[in-house]
């Protein structure tokens, strides 16, 4: 069945039920939040402690050897868990590269792993610290100051 709709990605992240009482106890103890808005529709979980550094750590599902997304869930889907830090300075966004925790792991295999993925994934990316991830440079610059448009009095805004 093709990803054409919000409702088949909905049906290919169904089984991500089955971690999510996992990931709940993990942002529990740990601090973070699950961020539900912003990221993709693919079967994904993506959380994040924002303090002085922004750290976030991912699970999500790997695609095909040919770099398509699966369409359908099966047990030996793989999945990837990682994450990485960042901070936002003067204009400038300062980034770790991601650490890879987990790669390649059909699902069948992953949620017996998964507490102790999130854990070691947390272990590795809280030594991000600002001078740290400023001393890599930064890797892009921020629009702070989108630009706003005046419609004209005689335009109908309705």
């Amino acid at each position: 069945m093709p990803l054409d709709s919000p409702e088949a990605y909905e049906r290919l992240s169904q089984h991500l039920s089955e971690v999510d009482p996992i990931i709940d106890d993990f942002c529990r103890e740990a601090g973070f939040v699950r961020q539900t808005t912003g990221i993709s529709r693919y079967a994904m979980r993506r959380l994040v402690l924002y303090r002085d550094v922004q750290w976030w750590i991912e699970l999500r599902m790997l695609e095909d050897e040919h770099g398509q997304r699966y369409d359908t869930f099966f047990p030996d889907v793989p999945y990837w868990l990682g994450g990485g830090g960042w901070v936002d300075l003067k204009g400038y966004r300062y980034c770790s590269d991601p650490v890879s925790t987990i790669e390649k792991l059909p699902f069948r295999l992953l949620v017996p792993q998964l507490a102790g993925g999130l854990q070691t994934t947390w272990q590795r990316i809280r030594a991000y610290t600002v001078n740290g991830l400023i001393s890599l440079g930064p890797k892009g610059k921020l629009n702070l100051h989108p630009r706003i448009e005046i419609a004209p009095d005689n335009e109908d805004l309705g």
